[in-house]
């Protein structure tokens, strides 16, 4: 139960908040305190909206002791309301566990990453989060005796704008073919997801054991599975053409390219077979 000098002050401050708090009111830099309005506010926080973290992980030493609390968020995009939560975030995990706590958050857009870092000012404490973006994770090309398919995935997550993406995504494939970890597809099907499309096509093909787990995933296979054989089929009648004497021009080269009908390609390899000219080939 409060002290009644407690009561006390608390009743004065509330009651003279202009004077008893002139100073710091000063030192924060707001303006005279005859242009402000003082109202007492509810002063109970129980009712508030719970606020909950992404991933929340206690590492603790040898002696089973706490060391640190991770507070790890997972930002896709920018969310002013994180600025605010972060902060709460860190400090009641410093009160719970009585440790230091961290906030890391989790940033494959280097402008969110940008935005993640902060700093964030509460009033009294300026907050940096700590940002895991782009430029911070390796680009896992190679395999080492540590490697593991979730380090290559998030590497190919991170960095699939990168032209090293097709190294990444070849270390990705030979890791979930030797350990078959139980969401291999899974990973895959977001791992095709963050690349481009010429490169996700490259990747797609031959790739026997891959079956997409999300209607995305299941609509682009279907497509790639299409253009790698309308790919196979181009490569053919280029090969026959070659073999043949007979070169094709641009106007025709860029005809194949565009064509997305397999019965077609076929015809023009029929003809390609017997013809004499390309305008055999491609009659107009």
């Amino acid at each position: 139960m409060p002290s009644v000098l407690h009561q006390l002050l608390v009743e004065l401050f509330g009651e003279s908040p202009q004077d008893l708090l002139a100073t710091v009111m000063r030192d924060l830099g707001l303006p005279e305190t005859s242009t402000l309005t003082f109202t007492r506010s509810e002063a109970s926080f129980s009712q508030q909206v719970e606020l909950e973290a992404d991933l929340v992980l206690l590492v603790r030493g040898e002696e089973n002791e706490p060391l640190c609390l991770l507070i790890v968020e997972i930002q896709l995009s920018v969310d002013r309301d994180k600025e605010s939560s972060w902060p709460a975030y860190q400090a009641e995990g410093h009160r719970r566990y009585r440790c230091p706590s961290f906030v890391i958050v989790v940033a494959l857009d280097p402008k969110v990453a940008g935005w993640a870092t902060g700093p964030f000012c509460t009033g009294q404490t300026t907050f940096h989060p700590l940002v895991l973006g782009p430029r911070d994770v390796p680009r896992v090309t190679q395999i080492g005796a540590r490697t593991s398919a979730e380090m290559a995935l998030f590497s190919g997550l991170a960095h699939g704008a990168d032209p090293e993406v097709r190294r990444i995504g070849r270390v990705l494939q030979q890791l979930l073919i030797d350990q078959q970890p139980p969401r291999a597809d899974v990973y895959w099907d977001v791992f095709l997801r963050a690349i481009d499309e010429r490169t996700r096509n490259e990747f797609m093909l031959g790739f026997d054991w891959y079956t997409p787990q999300s209607e995305w995933g299941k609509r682009i296979y279907a497509q790639g599975l299409t253009e790698g054989r309308l790919e196979g089929e181009r490569d053919a009648l280029q090969r026959i053409l070659e073999a043949r004497g007979l070169e094709i021009d641009e106007e025709h080269a860029a005809q194949l390219e565009a064509c997305a009908s397999g019965d077609q390609i076929h015809d023009w390899i029929r003809r390609a077979i017997t013809a004499s000219s390309i305008d055999q080939v491609f009659p107009s």
